[in-house]
């Protein structure tokens, strides 16, 4: 099953070579899925951070249906040779949404964690009520063999001044933790 690859092999087995070994970038790859808006702010702040200290950042809004946005697979694929990941979701009836539920049961099944190369990540997300998103994702990552580091971030409704400063912090500091990785 899969591609079959007629053309650019030497790149495909390289790509391959170097995910088997756990070969990453300094890059950060940010994950989320959004319903209003507010997970959205967030991931852009926390990207605007990671420039900001000069690491590599990739931000991906996963398909839904409801606009395009990039596919599980393509995310997956930046995940692997990137140093950290941060996945980000609204909380809707106290989990992830179903888009980011998809992806992080695809991340636990490839374990990116067991590589030589230990990954770091964290969860961000928004709710209205009590919550529960952040800390799903945060269980995910642990079981895909990712360091959680930060305890998670979220916010009430939509974020304000000062959450959108505390996420552009966040994305400070995983850019200064993976330069020492």
């Amino acid at each position: 099953h899969g591609i079959i690859w007629r053309s650019y092999a030497g790149d495909i087995l390289k790509a391959y070579t170097d995910w088997s070994r756990g070969v990453s970038k300094n890059k950060v790859t940010i994950v989320y899925d959004t319903m209003h808006g507010s997970t959205t702010m967030l991931a852009s702040a926390i990207a605007e951070g990671v420039m900001a200290e000069g690491a590599d950042v990739r931000v991906c809004l996963l398909r839904d249906g409801r606009y395009e946005g990039t596919h599980r697979s393509d995310v997956v694929t930046e995940v692997l040779d990137s140093k950290a990941v941060i996945v980000g979701s609204p909380t809707l009836q106290d989990e992830v949404l179903p888009t980011v539920a998809g992806f992080l049961s695809y991340l636990r099944g490839l374990r990116p964690g067991r590589l030589t190369a230990k990954k770091i990540g964290c969860a961000f997300g928004s709710h209205g009520g009590m919550g529960g998103a952040v800390a799903q994702a945060e269980e995910a990552l642990k079981a895909a063999g990712i360091e959680v580091i930060d305890g998670g971030f979220h916010v009430n409704y939509r974020p304000d001044a000062d959450e959108l400063a505390r996420a552009y912090e966040l994305g400070r500091k995983v850019a200064r933790e993976i330069r020492t990785r």
